[in-house]
């Protein structure tokens, strides 16, 4: 599984050799630094070992020494039988910069200054390219599109580099011939006919790359079309627009792995010369005396696939050596992931047995059968046929766990048919189901009274018309009500005793609402309200106990209510009472207005709710 990482370097010179010379050839590898590459690439050393050997089997050749090399080889191939391991080892690169991308998720696998801007070179026509395709899915161009070539574009500087691939002024070549030249030969000119064919200009089609890089999340700035000079980019950014380019169309691929092309008659050859490698399909090369040679590069095995990039290597082989290590060391690393979440499983469970028509419910998924930390694609839930949300990339270290809610079914439905999906990196999927029935009784008044204890009240207080619900179909039973809102519902109870609420005199606080400005004027006028200064009613403040007490008294006194009870007007915490409000909490509570709480407690200073307040007030209007 995966591939084997030696600390070695060899030194393949292979030539006519005995025996003796073989097994000397073999004992001069010597570690000089860190090599990944896949199993098939090892056991090709190995196999040349082995035919060194024999290679003059024609010779007399000394017996002993013979089976000493043979040991040899046998002992490089047992290093290179499969192991398991907890990890896979970090490759050494030559490049300044480098990263390796997981395409499913956009992690970086491997990293290596991987935010500093540099020149990318000729890494630059993926983003011409991007465009291009781009305006393919926009519908304004075809792979037919036949593209003009501008005296600008035919002259431009190594467009005579090869000879044979010179576009002439005044010729016209389809989009796909022109992505194929600078895909592969890295034509510039190419570049040039693309800017001024989408754009009218290169300066224009300049803008519109660095605003493709801004939408893409790219830290990156575009001066050309083509790299030659200018243009800054760091190493992750052009991962980034390679994942996206090959996201949003895969065709592109096609043209990136072809390793030759024909143009005039002739054959071109791709500059890319790791195609040949297992599972390599593209990207493309640049070099220029400032980048040094780089190279972004895409590989996939067995459904998963990723992205790697090289800037500034030390030479050109190196970069095509560092980007293969890198692209192997990727997929390994994959393989390595998905054995930890081979027995990975999902479960379902609601906070509800069966689901009522304009109430609030919550799903909640767990994962489990996960052996270590892996950064997954995403998911989501599934209701009734319907995606209704999906989340995007997370690592099963951070996260195992997922929440959807509050919920709220507003249709008559028999019942939910209810899925949660998490999207695998080789483009499986692990998911889980859950069947609520919806039940038979009459909806919510309000989605958030379902099940709580004052929904009777809530409904009545509506009713009455005491109380309204909020724009979202919530009541907010255990909101804290403010003393404005207090107030205002006071002044609604007695209108709805058929209280008439007027006032010529204008209350002194500046904190006044429209809202409620008349009830305010009623209560204060009456005495029943006071602020709590003489400027500041407190309208945002949050109502206590004892004040909605003692407005109710006052309300009471004024109107000469008389309400019967005789109830034991006494609480565990009556010493915590305001003197101000002794009489009407002793009032209130002989009445049954208010109660305690379950510990013998009244709780003065505590606040009221939305719910509780609505209890106080149809009890008033039961005893009537």
């Amino acid at each position: 599984m995966g591939a084997i990482f030696l600390h070695s370097r060899l030194y393949l010179a292979v030539k006519t050799v005995s025996a003796v010379g073989c097994a000397t050839f073999f004992l001069k590898a010597r570690i000089s630094c860190d090599i990944v590459c896949c199993k098939g690439q090892l056991y090709h050393y190995a196999h040349w070992c082995a035919v060194g050997i024999f290679i003059n089997c024609g010779r007399k050749i000394d017996m002993k020494k013979r089976i000493i090399s043979l040991l040899l080889v046998l002992l490089l191939l047992f290093a290179l039988m499969p192991v398991s391991s907890a990890a896979v080892a970090t490759p050494s690169v030559t490049a300044q910069a480098a990263v390796v991308m997981d395409f499913a998720t956009g992690e970086l696998l491997f990293s290596r200054d991987p935010d500093t801007l540099r020149a990318p070179a000729s890494m630059t026509k993926i983003m011409t390219a991007f465009i291009v395709y781009e305006e393919i899915a926009a519908g304004r161009l075809t792979l037919d599109t036949m593209v003009p070539i501008s005296t600008h574009a035919s002259n431009f500087e190594r467009n005579a580099w090869p000879g044979h691939l010179v576009i002439a002024a005044g010729g016209y070549y389809s989009v796909e011939t022109l992505l194929r030249l600078i895909m592969l030969p890295s034509h510039n000119a190419g570049c040039v006919a693309f800017a001024e064919f989408i754009s009218g200009s290169e300066a224009a089609f300049v803008v519109r790359m660095n605003e493709e890089a801004a939408r893409l999340g790219m830290d990156a700035v575009y001066e050309n079309s083509h790299g030659l000079w200018g243009n800054r980019k760091s190493a992750h950014s052009v991962a980034i627009l390679l994942r996206a380019f090959i996201q949003d169309h895969p065709d592109i691929l096609r043209i990136t792995s072809m390793r030759t092309m024909n143009f005039k008659g002739a054959t071109v050859n791709n500059t890319n010369r790791i195609l040949s490698a297992p599972h390599i399909d593209g990207f493309k090369t640049g070099t220029t005396a400032a980048a040094g040679p780089c190279l972004a590069s895409t590989a996939s095995r067995d459904g998963q696939r990723v992205i790697a990039v090289t800037m500034n290597s030390t030479n050109n082989d190196h970069r095509f050596w560092d980007s293969e290590r890198l692209l192997d060391f990727g997929l390994a690393e994959l393989e390595h992931q998905a054995s930890l979440i081979e027995n990975l499983t999902a479960g379902v469970t609601a906070d509800v047995s069966a689901v009522r028509r304009n109430t609030n419910f919550n799903l909640t998924a767990q994962l489990s059968g996960v052996a270590g930390s892996v950064v997954l694609p995403g998911g989501g839930w599934i209701i009734n046929g319907a995606t209704e949300h999906t989340f995007g990339p997370f690592s099963t270290g951070n996260q195992q766990s997922f929440t959807l809610g509050p919920i709220r079914i507003l249709e008559d439905l028999p019942s939910l048919a209810i899925e949660f999906f998490i999207d695998l990196p080789n483009g499986g999927r692990v998911s889980a189901t859950l069947g609520l029935p919806v039940s038979d009784a009459p909806p919510a008044l309000f989605w958030d009274i379902d099940s709580h204890w004052s929904e009777d009240y809530v409904e009545r207080a509506v009713a009455q018309e005491l109380f309204l619900g909020f724009a979202d179909g919530s009541f907010a039973p255990d909101q804290h009500m403010t003393r404005g809102q207090f107030v205002l519902v006071l002044g609604r109870l007695a209108r709805g005793m058929g209280i008439e609420i007027t006032s010529d005199q204008p209350t002194p606080f500046y904190d006044v609402e429209p809202w409620f400005a008349d009830e305010l004027s009623w209560a204060f006028e009456l005495d029943i309200v006071r602020g709590v200064s003489e400027t500041q009613f407190g309208t945002d403040r949050t109502i206590t106990r004892q004040e909605a007490a003692t407005l109710l008294y006052r309300f009471k006194v004024h109107y000469d209510i008389h309400l019967p009870g005789d109830l034991p007007p006494t609480f565990s915490d009556d010493a915590a009472i305001s003197d101000w409000a002794v009489d009407a909490v002793v009032a209130a509570a002989r009445t049954g207005l208010i109660v305690g709480h379950a510990d013998g407690r009244f709780a003065p200073h505590g606040t009221a709710t939305r719910a509780q307040v609505a209890v106080i007030f149809l009890r008033l209007l039961d005893r009537l």
